[in-house]
């Protein structure tokens, strides 16, 4: 299975469903993510944190997890987790490892993962914050997951998570509404990966966002 994003046929098998779904194990209603809709329209909101935080911070700590984890180096993920803080607004920072920490208990299915039990290890004994995208990042990958559909999984977790609920008369009129959103978005995560694969032959584990 490649690094391929795309929307599969209706009854094609869908990795970037099958991801979303893997997020969800175990996991109660998260909205303390880095993306945050308060007021005015939701897809400027979306807009913005794509451009400010998604390419250029968010999406290359993503991949870089993502392939350290399949090395199984849990020590240089504690380090780029710790180094994400850096990057971050105090604000953003709390609120995503808040979100991370909802991950420390809940995923029975991969506990015996060495990687994933070292860096589990790091975050209760602080030695770093242990950010959602980190720990999102790791679960895709102990998954098996490609890293096209493992990002664009993350993105949407953000929109869903992040999507103020009390602004919908329910969970249908919220899909309805960020779906579309959501669908304008593949094109900025295609040139994450895009911008992934060219730095990574430079020996950069950053993304590009132009």
């Amino acid at each position: 299975m490649g690094d391929v994003l795309r929307i599969p046929p209706l009854g094609e098998f869908d990795p970037v469903g099958l991801a979303h779904t893997i997020s969800r194990i175990g996991i109660p209603g998260i909205t303390n993510v880095t993306f945050q809709w308060q007021d005015g329209i939701l897809q400027n909101a979306w807009e913005s944190w794509l451009e400010r935080l998604f390419l250029p911070i968010l999406a290359p700590h993503f991949s870089t997890v993502h392939r350290l984890g399949g090395e199984g180096k849990a020590q240089e993920i504690r380090i780029l987790d710790m180094e994400l803080s850096e990057r971050l607004s105090a604000h953003e920072t709390e609120r995503s490892s808040l979100a991370g920490a909802r991950f420390l208990d809940t995923k029975s299915g991969i506990r015996a993962e060495r990687v994933w039990t070292r860096f589990v290890e790091s975050v209760r004994c602080d030695q770093c914050p242990g950010h959602l995208p980190t720990f999102f990042a790791l679960q895709t990958v102990l998954f098996q997951l490609p890293l096209a559909s493992a990002l664009a999984t993350y993105a949407w977790f953000e929109l869903e998570s992040g999507s103020s609920v009390h602004r919908f008369r329910n969970p249908d009129e919220r899909q309805a509404k960020i779906a579309p959103i959501f669908s304008n978005t593949l094109p900025t995560i295609r040139l994450a990966l895009e911008g992934n694969r060219t730095d990574s032959a430079q020996g950069t584990p950053f993304l590009r966002s132009v």
